[in-house]
Formats: C-alpha cells, structure tokens, sequence
C-alpha cells in the first residue's frame, strides 16, 4: 500500500494552556486526493476532515486518541482547496457527560462556518 501523507499542513495559533485551541490549516493542492476526489473542482472529503480534527486533538492533548462517538458533524459549505488553501480551526477540549469531549468549528479566512463537529474519544497507547 502507498502512503501519500496527509493533504494538509498545520500552525498553531494559540498557546495549549488557552482554553480554545487554534490552528492554521493550509491545503497541500498537490495531493493526489483532490485529483480523485472531482478533478478539476477539488473539495476536501469530509473524513479528511475528520483526520484533521483527530490529528489536532492528538496535537492538543500530545496523546494518542481513539475516536469513539460523533455525536454531530454538519459539513455547511464545500471546502474548495482552490478558493479556501487556508482554513482556521477552533478547538474547545472538555469532558461532556464524564467522558472526554472535542467540540471543532473550521472557518473560512472571512469568518464563514464550514464545518462544526463533536467529537467523543478515549486515551490510546500504541
């Protein structure tokens, strides 16, 4: 199996003791996803999204995670690599109902919502 790396590359905004995280996400056009995924007129797949927000959690917490639960992910506008190389994510790590808690907003450069997502998920030692 060929491994072809993540499409994306991220900056972290915001010190890890603030409360909400933020990052800086830029889109690698390169990647051979977006020539699958509608050559021509790439969108970034909704479960790279969801390795992106993994892979921030695992960056917040410096853990390895598992995610157990997605209690909601609503995917609102497209996300163009084309139109929008650069996302921001907003990041807020709690604990909802005793159990480890993420709640994700990805925003355009303007401000506009993407995506939001939850996210339940548990320790992991590999």
């Amino acid at each position: 199996m060929t491994s072809f790396g993540d499409p994306f590359n991220f900056s972290i905004l915001s010190p890890h003791s603030d409360p909400l995280s933020k990052y800086e996400v830029s889109f690698d056009l390169t990647h051979p996803i977006f020539e699958a995924h509608f050559p021509g007129q790439p969108v970034v797949p909704g479960a790279y999204l969801i390795l992106l927000f993994k892979i921030l959690i695992r960056n917040r917490l410096n853990k390895n995670i598992i995610i157990r639960e997605i209690p909601q992910v609503k995917y609102i506008l497209p996300v163009d690599p084309k139109v929008t190389p650069t996302v921001f994510v907003q990041m807020q790590i709690t604990s909802k109902n005793e159990r480890p808690y993420a709640k994700v907003d990805l925003r355009s450069p303007k401000g506009e919502l993407l995506t939001k997502a939850e996210f339940f998920y548990e320790y992991h030692n590999e």
